[in-house]
């Protein structure tokens, strides 16, 4: 990764950088390796957590509940749930009962506005279908992520935004596509709680002290 938030793509130098000089607070990390299958990277989140004050949401691909465990002792604030890699919904709602609904966050992914999804009962339903499904089995907190968007700048579906807002009572997070401040605004007029911005942050497009000035940061850097 290159960004000019920081000279190399170490992750822990980069959170640290989010902290210290941007202020922001909660960090939303994918451990690409363990949602892969691959061994978890425990340490780096540990490392992570132990070095500073973020709050760190963290998909890791859970397929058990001990694996979200595993992270969520590691130093994990918040273990994501994304549909792409959730196996059943009854694993969903076992991990919110065991874990609390603030310790547990529910990823509604898509490609190209398609539900993806290892349940195959979820897999049949429209996204907001499978939203007000997710929100049945006590989910409070809901990320919409269509992974088609990541990375490219393409924009958000924000038709598909305002419908879920309207329908989505708990706390609606949106990433992928956002292409500046103009986007984020509009995310924030139709209600959405917060956004993962990667891309359009790492290459400058969006500034922290923009950010502050439009008060999506409380804190000047």
């Amino acid at each position: 990764m290159k960004s000019w938030l920081h000279l190399t793509p170490d992750p822990l130098g980069l959170a640290q950088a989010f902290e210290a000089a941007y202020g922001f607070r909660e960090l939303y990390m994918a451990d690409l390796d363990a949602i892969q299958r691959k061994p978890p990277n425990l340490r780096l989140l540990s490392e992570i957590s132990g070095s500073t004050s973020l709050s760190l949401m963290v998909d890791g691909g859970f397929r058990r509940l001990e694996e979200a465990e595993a992270f969520l002792r590691a130093g994990a604030s918040k273990a994501v749930f994304g549909t792409e890699t959730l196996p059943s919904l009854s694993l969903l709602k076992e991990a919110l009962e065991r874990f609390g609904e603030g310790r547990v966050t529910a990823s509604l992914d898509l490609f190209k506005g398609r539900v993806l999804a290892a349940d195959e009962s979820l897999r049949r339903l429209k996204p907001l279908e499978a939203a007000e499904r997710l929100e049945g089995l006590g989910v409070g907190e809901l990320i919409l992520l269509d992974l088609a968007r990541v990375g490219v700048g393409g924009g958000v579906d924000f038709r598909l935004v305002e419908s879920l807002a309207q329908t989505f009572h708990g706390s609606l997070l949106v990433g992928g596509g956002v292409r500046g401040l103009g986007d984020l605004k509009l995310l924030r007029s139709l209600g959405v709680s917060g956004v993962l911005l990667a891309t359009a942050l790492h290459e400058g497009k969006i500034r922290p002290k923009q950010l502050f000035e439009e008060g999506f940061l409380c804190w000047k850097p």
